[in-house]
């Protein structure tokens, strides 16, 4: 074939032309991701080296849309290659682009892909080695295996505490059955209980009935001895006391048949709160709680049923007390219309949730119950309150103690205003005296209950002086004020227990020789102990004998002469052996090591004595007669003559050697009043063959 051309002809034999068999290679020459080149060992960047040189990469799943360009390295007529490619994983089918090199994927799912080119020259040969590149695009973290592995997790939590809620709830849901079986349990035998007591209060107060007529019949006959009518007094006053009570059982079966009708009477709010404290503050010792009364006015007056009102305060100062961990507060205040007596304790807080049930019948809060009650206590107590047109409630805005709130009208629409209840005042009585009889003991009853205390009073006054007195304070005034012999207190008093009414007078050096005899309704062996440990000589538990007190006092003024003879009788008896009570024994042994030190001088008297006792005259001359029943100055003889006798038997000395070291100031004298005292002399004292 020829061709012209403007340098002449070109001619050529297109048999001879040589068919181009070469087979270039296929390599991958660029990477765009997101139309962006990616450069290698950027941040990143999916490229270690060079994209031409990489066999696998790794892309994010914000990387799935990029573009991969190749090329075939193939110089005869460029142009003219064709392009073939297929990615694994996606489609396995090779896809022709034509002569494009370059391809593109868009938003690729997470996964493990090959990319595969292949080409075909202008002669129709195939490039002898296909290009491939491993791609992995990773899943978002939502998709990817460890939030797989949580999502497990988490499913087989939810499935744990599904099972472990269902497990409790059922559980719950028994107890719940199961408490309240118990419940239903419980009133049945409160029920049973109640019936019981009833039946028996309607038992006993018909014998009782029988009892009192007669007493009135045999109070209305004249006797010739005044002791026959007071001591039938006392027995028909106990019995209409018994009988009260019995009728109060009956009222309260009424209470909780909702058939009560109340009184209401004038009555001192004040007078009545002080009252039930007194009546509570044996248990409020007991266990060792600071209890605060706080009121804003001195006597509050208020229309109340006044035994209705007692049994509210009552159950709220038992509770009170009973849940309390250190501390119980009540407050009494008034408005214009109603007064409120609030009680608050820092026991555990009770729930909110439980403001109302509270005071359901029979009900308790979970977890207290170990301690003993009921569940009725509270249960009354707001009855009783809703029969005043008042209201007994928990204020839930004191957030850090429980506060029971009793609020209650001062006047209500039927009052009985002519027969007022007078109140009863707690005051500072006078105590009872009669006439001394200067040969006999003199014995001080303190006792708050003005029939037991006249009984005593006319039981002991046949032997003995007595004065009474109403409570512990009036009982130390007269300690104070009279020589007593022997002290009969009741430990349940106003103003002063018996407890502590013993304490300070065996914590008083100048009282402390005076026997104490406590009386006391508790029987229970740890009370008997604090009474004991009190320093009390004596513990009677209540009801007691007469006889039984009577003997007490008798063993206790006959021990007292029995050592006193002792000491004045025996050459060497001892001073310290005078000490009945732990507390004297320091007197006397200061007492003792005095006279000893000052023995020698032979103007040792009553004023020296009691300079070195660092006491009075009267006080130490009160004390000695008290212990000893001697004067100080006789004592003084004494203690002389008993250390002249010690030495007579224990040393070698002679008699007037003897009668100079005991401060006596001849040796006359001395036999004298050894003679008169031991009524023999020195030397037959020397001479006797047995000791004293």
């Amino acid at each position: 074939m020829y061709f012209g051309s403007v340098n002449g002809l070109i001619s050529f034999n297109p048999d001879k032309f040589i068919q181009n068999n070469y087979q270039p290679p296929i390599y991958i020459t660029n990477i765009q991701i997101n139309n962006q080149d990616v450069s290698v060992k950027k941040n990143n960047s999916p490229l270690e080296t060079s994209i031409t040189f990489s066999e696998n990469i790794e892309l994010n799943n914000q990387q799935s849309t990029f573009s991969l360009e190749f090329a075939s390295l193939s110089y005869t007529a460029p142009e003219m290659t064709k392009y073939w490619y297929k990615l694994e994983g996606l489609n396995e089918n090779w896809i022709p682009i034509g002569k494009n090199h370059k391809v593109s994927f868009n938003e690729l799912p997470a996964g493990d892909y090959t990319f595969k080119v292949k080409a075909f020259n202008s002669h129709g040969v195939w490039s002898n080695e296909n290009s491939s590149l491993k791609i992995e695009v990773l899943p978002p973290f939502l998709s990817s295996n460890l939030a797989y592995a949580f999502y497990a997790a988490l499913l087989i939590l939810i499935i744990f505490f599904l099972l472990r809620y269902y497990h409790r709830y059922n559980r719950d849901k028994n107890n719940l059955r199961i408490q309240q079986l118990e419940n239903d349990k419980e009133k049945e035998i409160y029920q049973a209980k109640i019936e019981f007591f009833t039946n028996i209060a309607h038992e006993i107060r018909t014998p009782l009935t029988l009892i009192k007529s007669p007493l009135e019949k045999l109070l209305s006959l004249k006797y010739n001895s005044l002791e026959i009518p007071k001591n039938l007094g006392i027995m028909e006053r106990n019995t209409s006391r018994l009988l009260n009570l019995v009728n109060e059982l009956l009222d309260f079966r009424k209470t909780e048949m909702k058939h009560v009708k109340l009184s209401f009477v004038e009555v001192n709010i004040s007078q009545l709160l002080e009252e039930t404290h007194i009546r509570f503050s044996q248990l409020i010792k007991d266990k060792n709680i600071h209890f605060d009364i706080t009121k804003k006015e001195k006597d509050i007056y208020a229309f109340v049923d006044e035994e209705a009102t007692r049994k509210i305060l009552s159950n709220l100062f038992s509770n009170a007390i009973k849940y309390c961990e250190y501390h119980v507060q009540v407050q009494l205040e008034k408005t214009e219309d109603h007064f409120r007596i609030i009680v608050q304790n820092d026991g555990e807080k009770i729930p909110l949730e439980l403001k109302q049930r509270i005071f359901e019948p029979f009900f308790r809060v979970p977890g207290e119950t170990k301690k003993s009650g009921t569940g009725i206590g509270l249960s009354l107590a707001h009855s009783l309150a809703e029969l005043h047109h008042g209201k007994l409630f928990i204020n839930s805005n004191n957030l850090s103690l429980n506060e029971f709130v009793l609020q209650i009208p001062l006047h209500q629409d039927n009052e009985f205003r002519a027969f007022k209840n007078q109140p009863k005042e707690v005051k500072e009585s006078d105590e009872i005296i009669r006439k001394f009889d200067n040969d006999s003991a003199l014995i001080l009853v303190a006792e708050d209950n003005p029939e037991l205390a006249d009984f005593i009073l006319n039981e002991l006054s046949e032997k003995y002086n007595v004065i009474v007195a109403s409570n512990g304070k009036e009982a130390w005034k007269a300690i104070c004020t009279y020589e007593v012999d022997i002290v009969i207190s009741d430990v349940m008093m106003p103003f002063k227990s018996g407890i502590e009414l013993c304490k300070e007078i065996k914590e008083d050096i100048d009282k402390s020789h005076i026997p104490v005899i406590l009386l006391t309704a508790k029987s229970a062996l740890n009370a008997k102990i604090e009474g004991l440990e009190s320093g009390a000589d004596a513990y009677i538990s209540k009801p007691f004998s007469l006889n039984h007190l009577q003997v007490q006092i008798s063993n206790l003024l006959q021990n007292r002469k029995s050592i006193i003879g002792h000491y004045n009788s025996s050459p060497l008896a001892h001073l310290k052996s005078l000490s009945l009570a732990t507390s004297d024994k320091s007197f006397i042994s200061k007492l003792d090591q005095k006279i000893d030190d000052n023995l020698k001088d032979t103007n040792l008297n009553v004023e020296m004595l009691a300079r070195h006792m660092n006491m009075s005259r009267s006080t130490l001359y009160r004390k000695i007669k008290d212990i000893s029943n001697l004067s100080p100055n006789e004592l003084i003889n004494e203690s002389r003559l008993k250390k002249a006798a010690y030495l007579l038997k224990t040393s070698n000395l002679k008699i007037y050697e003897i009668s100079e070291k005991v401060g006596f100031k001849s040796q006359s004298s001395f036999g004298r009043s050894f003679q008169k005292h031991f009524s023999m002399t020195p030397s037959e004292f020397i001479d006797q063959d047995h000791n004293i």
